[in-house]
């Protein structure tokens, strides 16, 4: 078992057996760098540098936030009223595309490559003036051989939605 495997095991365990207290508040203010947020609490003095998991929960909006054995240190957000941005693996890949739009983008370049394909290992084209096969046509046709246009079925990973 890998350190966060046990971590998130005891975690669980922690919760199951009554370890884990949990009350709420609002969000002050969010460190992104650091990936914590002061909050003050309902009925209590406020918290500072409580860790964030994928979810940035949006300045002044409610949180559920989660306490490991009555120890202010421990805290952690576990749900937020509202959502300002989700970063997963530090979001250095980027957003997540709108997969209908880029699908539909990507098949537009398909179309117009394949209509090139079509036309360069189609047909031979003659040269104007001498009426021999065009050699441009050719050596694209050979260059071409055996290569087809990009498949993008099934490419969407449909446990991660946006």
């Amino acid at each position: 078992m890998t350190k966060d495997q046990e971590k998130l095991r005891k975690l669980f365990k922690d919760l199951y057996t009554g370890q884990i207290n949990t009350f709420e508040a609002t969000v002050i203010s969010r460190d992104d760098e650091n990936l914590t947020v002061d909050i003050a609490p309902l009925e209590d003095a406020e918290l500072f540098d409580v860790r964030l998991k994928a979810e940035y929960p949006a300045s002044g909006c409610s949180v559920l936030v989660g306490v490991i054995r009555n120890n202010p240190e421990t805290c952690f957000i576990l749900k937020t009223s509202e959502v300002e941005k989700i970063e997963i693996n530090g979001g250095d890949n980027g957003g997540l595309v709108i997969w209908p739009d880029t699908k539909a983008e990507l098949e537009k370049n398909n179309e117009i490559l394949q209509g090139l394909l079509d036309i360069l290992t189609g047909t031979p084209i003659n040269e104007p003036g001498n009426g021999a096969p065009s050699a441009l046509q050719a050596a694209l046709s050979v260059a071409l051989a055996g290569k087809q246009v990009g498949d993008f079925d099934n490419k969407e990973n449909e446990k991660v939605t946006n």
